[in-house]
């Protein structure tokens, strides 16, 4: 048995080992998932009056800039697309 097992290619002996690899790499990669998932929980739970707050900053910063700025530029980027009529001079 000796020598059929020495006469086996690398590829032949190492075929049970790949065969295991297979199966339990999709496995790894969901408890891999799974591990993340729990930090990013863990990570949200511990921090979550900063991630409200820094939530609260950018909607007020998005109403502000909606309200304020977007109409501003609109407004300045209409104003030099119309024709000029004759006779007002560029007021």
């Amino acid at each position: 048995m000796a020598a059929a097992w020495a006469r086996m290619s690398t590829a032949m002996r190492n075929a049970p080992l790949r065969r295991l690899v297979i199966v339990l790499g999709p496995v790894l990669v969901v408890f891999a998932a799974f591990a993340v998932g729990m930090g990013a929980y863990a990570a949200v739970l511990a921090l979550w009056p900063w991630l409200l707050a820094g939530a609260v900053a950018v909607v007020a910063v998005g109403a502000w800039w909606l309200w304020w700025r977007l109409p501003k530029a609109a407004g300045a980027s209409t104003r030099f697309c119309r024709p000029e009529r004759e006779g007002s001079r560029g007021r």
